[in-house]
């Protein structure tokens, strides 16, 4: 049979200062914006999601230029709201670019430029 170890519940100072630090940036970030995440943006940003209209449209898009790419958002956009213009664009780029892991991990980053990621279709947030 083990010997019980018993655990110090005590937390280093330093731990402790980097736990209030850490809270002290959450409380910053709460209160920077207290109505950023409120029930309306929700219920907004989650009819965006549901808007299959939109998936269809950005799915059916062969833009050959950022141009292009800009009208058709421009004109999908079109009077709507703030949160669904968006999403419309975080869902052309969800669905047309790819992480490019083998230039992040081999440390040579091709052309990442707006035009470079459109013609490539690849990017590294680095």
């Amino acid at each position: 049979k083990r010997p019980k170890t018993t655990r110090s519940t005590a937390i280093p100072d330093k731990d402790a200062q980097n736990t209030d630090h850490h809270q002290q940036l959450v409380n910053d970030i709460e209160a920077a914006d207290p109505y950023a995440f409120n029930t309306s943006l929700i219920q907004q940003r989650q009819k965006a999601i549901d808007n299959h209209s939109y998936r269809s449209a950005i799915q059916s898009w062969r833009p050959d230029s950022l141009q292009q790419l800009v009208n058709a958002i421009k004109s999908l956009s079109e009077n709507k709201s703030i949160v669904d213009c968006y999403w419309i664009i975080f869902y052309w780029i969800t669905y047309n670019i790819e992480y490019d892991a083998v230039s992040y991990f081999s440390k040579n980053y091709a052309d990442q430029t707006a035009e470079g990621v459109f013609r490539t279709r690849k990017g590294v947030c680095a």
